[in-house]
C-alpha cells in the first residue's frame, strides 16, 4: 500500500517468501497487525485455517512482543543422517525475550510426514522442539 499526506498503509509482510494466493484446498490470506514490536501495524500472511486461528491467539497474548511469519529456514540433520532444512510458519518472540519457532500441521501430516521423527532430530543438533496436536514448535533462548 502507498503512503500519502492523508493515508500511510502498513508495513509489508518479514515473510521469506508470499504465500501462493489460491489453494483449493486451504484457506489464504493476510491480515494487518500491530504488536509491541512492530514499529508501526504490519500485513502478516497466512496458509490455512489453522495458522489463522494460531495467528489469532498469538495476536491477543499479553506476552506476545513479535510474530514474524514464514521466518529464515533452520538447518539441522535429518533423520537419514543428511543436511535438512525447514521454513517454520512463524517465529514467535515473548516479551522476556524468548523466541519460539511454530510449525503448523494438521496431524495427518505430521504422521505422514514423521515430522515427529524429523524434531527429535533438531533436539540432537540442540535445538528444544515442542510438539503437539496442530502445532510443533522449537523454543531457543534469545
Amino acid at each position: 500500500m502507498q503512503d500519502n499526506l492523508i493515508y500511510r498503509g502498513p508495513e509489508p509482510s518479514h515473510a521469506t517468501r508470499v504465500p501462493a494466493r489460491r489453494s483449493k484446498g486451504s484457506l489464504r490470506g493476510s491480515l494487518v497487525a500491530t504488536l509491541p514490536g512492530f514499529k508501526r501495524p504490519r500485513l502478516i500472511y497466512f496458509e490455512s485455517a489453522l495458522e489463522y486461528a494460531f495467528l489469532c491467539l498469538m495476536l491477543v497474548r499479553d506476552d506476545v512482543h513479535h510474530v514474524r511469519e514464514q521466518p529464515p529456514a533452520i538447518s539441522y540433520v535429518g533423520i537419514d543422517g543428511l543436511p535438512a532444512r525447514h521454513v517454520f510458519d512463524f517465529l514467535i518472540t515473548k516479551a522476556d525475550g524468548e523466541r519460539i519457532a511454530v510449525a503448523i500441521k494438521p496431524m495427518q501430516r505430521v504422521l505422514k510426514l514423521n515430522f515427529a521423527s524429523e524434531a527429535r532430530s533438531c533436539r540432537r543438533c540442540g535445538l528444544q522442539v515442542l510438539c503437539g496436536p496442530g502445532a510443533a514448535g522449537h523454543r531457543s533462548a534469545h
